[in-house]
């Protein structure tokens, strides 16, 4: 991913945060990291996930508010946060992603897919997929 060159991150309020610089820094399964980096072809954490993923996947867990351009990694953080806290050993409902449009929906089920490959977890996408109902 290339970052536009005016792109600024800013961080609000009190943190105990670090960025991350490698996917490893985050601690996360080797399933996941396998993912990453084998089906999703990433080399390093953009900046959006850099700054955020610390905060998603570090507890206390907290509502985080981000903005960042198109095609700049904001579903990864997201999906990311969801497959890492999934025990996959149990075999139930564990998380929920709503989504406002079906596009979404589909779409970040197809990062899920790509990102969680060697996880074991799977995943359904319930939206209608006839676009005239």
């Amino acid at each position: 991913l290339e970052e536009p060159e005016d792109s600024a991150i800013r961080v609000t309020g009190d943190t105990l945060y670090t960025s991350a610089t490698t996917f490893e820094d985050l601690n996360i399964s080797q399933d996941l990291l396998k993912g990453l980096y084998v089906e999703m072809n990433f080399k390093a954490p953009s900046k959006i996930q850099a700054v955020s993923l610390p905060m998603i996947l570090t507890e206390p867990f907290k509502n985080l508010v981000a903005q960042a351009h198109n095609g700049s990694g904001k579903t990864t953080c997201f999906v990311l946060g969801m497959l890492s806290r999934v025990d996959p050993k149990r075999k139930a409902p564990q998380a929920l992603c709503i989504c406002p449009t079906r596009e979404l929906a589909i779409q970040n089920r197809g990062v899920l897919l790509e990102m969680g490959q060697y996880t074991g977890i799977t995943s359904v996408c319930a939206v209608p997929m006839d676009s005239t109902k």
